[in-house]
């Protein structure tokens, strides 16, 4: 059970490094101007909390979960434990995807709305948050259909050699 918190752990960790990270590229401009002190703080203590996570995840471990063996939970079929982490992993991309295109969706039509004059100007960088969008749909609609393929795929690629 230790191993399983101190690997649940380091996901977190890097689940935070990874969105701190991404934040602080993405707004990097915008967080180069006065007034944006609190939203600075904000994605370095997110990534702090991440890095260290990160370092102490196998003590943090062994204070959630002491040392029982009795709970040692083990996989049988590594197959079938593979293709339902990639039908979750597909099952998040998917629905963070259509929220993605939603949103994305409603901005278009919002500025052609209110800038119908000049749309052609700011469109077509629009129109490729809508592409990446549903290619973004489409992978995870592939890795939460076809998860128990991939995984096979997967097993006999790993024992290949």
């Amino acid at each position: 059970m230790k191993n399983i918190t101190t690997v649940g752990l380091r996901l977190l960790g890097l689940w935070f490094v990874l969105q701190s990270t991404n934040l602080l590229i993405s707004n990097f401009s915008i967080l180069l101007q006065p007034g944006n002190q609190e939203d600075v703080l904000s994605m370095i203590s997110q990534f702090l909390v991440g890095f260290i996570l990160l370092v102490t995840a196998k003590k943090a471990a062994k204070i959630i979960a002491p040392n029982n063996d009795s709970v040692d939970i083990k996989i049988d079929n590594y197959e079938k434990f593979s293709a339902s982490i990639f039908s979750g992993v597909g099952f998040y991309i998917v629905l963070s995807s259509v929220i993605s295109l939603i949103y994305n969706g409603y901005n278009i039509l919002f500025y052609m709305g209110m800038n119908s004059f000049r749309s052609d100007d700011f469109l077509p960088p629009m129109y490729l948050l809508i592409i990446g969008g549903g290619v973004q749909l489409i992978l995870g609609l592939v890795l939460f259909i076809g998860g128990k393929k991939i995984a096979k795929w997967w097993y006999l690629f790993r024992n290949w050699t």
